[in-house]
């Protein structure tokens, strides 16, 4: 089993509800045993703590500059109060309906990252979670009405405790820090799985009236820019396409190289390996010269 923990927005407006109904589906999914929610307000915690016989409520301690509660501390510490050795950091607005839990026999004994596409969906009030069909309910829901977010679109991480120690210092809910966590998987050479078959993600639509700035400072504004300094730039941005697995229900499978594949593999490996980036740049341009057209008339 594994323990799922989370750092919600304030529980005020569209999200007291949007989130409730999260925290509700992670209490009852069968693959989790705990969850920990790290709350902004210390006001909120005896509410969120009610939501679960297996929820626990736990005060944001670490903050940047402008507030904003900073990953790398709450990852240390989901790590060091988590019961079982699998964790999952999820965002505060996504349902996870399903009940299945074959998929865990299938991942890897050793460090590995596992995130998944999110479906777009529209909110669930928190009184829809928990009745008799309630998981078939939103499943069909996704399945007829939900949206594929694109591969860019991940919003929950899976691994090994112990294994994401040396976390940076990444703002909360500013665009780059999933990204950089593809990039460290990678770079560390771990299987890095798209679990969107295995493991479906109801993310409830909502908008960004809770931060000034809106959309546009989540993924733009200061403490964005500050998060992609923090991976390296924006060489480093990785997705979905960069996993080199899939699970789903045929389990564990490595993905086959495409030309497409090959060929950002190359563009990436000086990121991923810095130390060999005057090699690369030797050998990249004699493949341009290799492959370079010979022009019409030429020998």
């Amino acid at each position: 089993m594994l323990t799922l923990f989370s750092i919600p927005k304030p529980f005020t407006g569209e999200f007291a509800p949007i989130q409730e109904a999260a925290i509700r589906s992670w209490a009852l999914w069968p693959a989790c045993r705990e969850v920990l929610v790290w709350c902004e307000d210390p006001s909120e915690m005896e509410f969120v703590a009610s939501l679960g016989e297996n929820v626990r409520a736990l005060s944001v301690t670490e903050r940047n500059e402008s507030g904003t509660p900073l990953l790398s501390a709450v990852f240390l510490e989901a790590c060091r109060l988590a019961s079982t050795d699998l964790v999952m950091y999820a965002n505060g607005d996504i349902m996870f309906p399903d009940e299945a839990t074959a998929w865990m026999a299938a991942l890897p004994s050793g460090p590995f990252l596992l995130t998944g596409q999110r479906t777009n969906c529209r909110a669930f009030t928190p009184d829809e979670v928990g009745p008799p069909g309630w998981r078939e309910r939103a499943q069909r829901e996704a399945a007829e009405h939900g949206q594929p977010a694109g591969h860019w679109a991940m919003d929950h991480f899976l691994f090994r405790k112990g294994t994401l120690d040396d976390m940076k210092p990444f703002a909360v809910g500013r665009a780059g820090w999933d990204n950089a966590m593809i990039y460290e998987a990678r770079r560390k050479r771990w299987p890095t799985i798209d679990g969107t078959d295995a493991i479906l993600a109801i993310h409830q639509h909502h908008g960004y009236g809770h931060m000034q700035g809106g959309q546009e400072a989540a993924y733009k504004g200061a403490e964005a820019q500050r998060n992609l300094e923090l991976i390296g730039g924006a060489k480093r941005i990785m997705g979905l396409g960069d996993a080199t697995h899939t699970l789903g229900p045929a389990g564990l499978r490595k993905i086959p190289d495409t030309p497409a594949r090959k060929q950002r593999a190359w563009e990436m490996f000086p990121q991923l390996n810095p130390n060999l980036y005057f090699a690369w740049r030797v050998a990249d341009a004699v493949r341009r010269r290799v492959t370079r057209p010979t022009p019409a008339g030429g020998t």
